[in-house]
């Protein structure tokens, strides 16, 4: 949402015509291309989360200081898995929103929902190589 924002705001004022309006426009281009705006969290709680989304907006920047999270996809057994362990299947895609993320604010409660999103992820395609297998 905030980089639609940011994005439509961009847009607008390389559209205006007026040439300080224009080099603000291609100000904020170039920030978002570059990775220095934050991220917004999604799913780590209504306060986490709206403190990242004021972040991503309101400091142009702050990405080149916050560092990323940890990267984690989900797996294709996993997807096909989800009706067996839905609740599983959707922390995982929470932690994929958030992975690789860059955001001022609960960046370990992310790592850690990542790394048991990605503990469920092995265990539950075990389950499904080893079911695979006898069938």
């Amino acid at each position: 949402m905030a980089a639609q924002v940011r994005d439509g705001v961009s847009n607008a004022l390389l559209s205006s015509g007026n040439p300080w309006a224009m080099a603000a426009g291609a100000t904020v281009k170039i920030l978002d291309k570059t990775g220095s705006f934050g991220d917004a969290s999604e799913g780590l709680g209504e306060g986490t989360d709206m403190l990242n989304t004021v972040a991503s907006i309101a400091l142009p920047g702050v990405g080149w200081f916050a560092p990323a999270t940890d990267k984690y996809k989900m797996s294709a057994d996993m997807k096909v898995m989800s009706n067996s362990y839905s609740g599983s299947v959707k922390d995982a895609q929470t932690a994929e929103k958030n992975a690789g993320a860059k955001f001022l604010f609960g960046r370990g409660k992310a790592n850690s929902m990542i790394a048991k999103a990605q503990a469920r992820d092995n265990a539950i395609s075990d389950i499904k190589q080893a079911a695979d297998a006898d069938f």
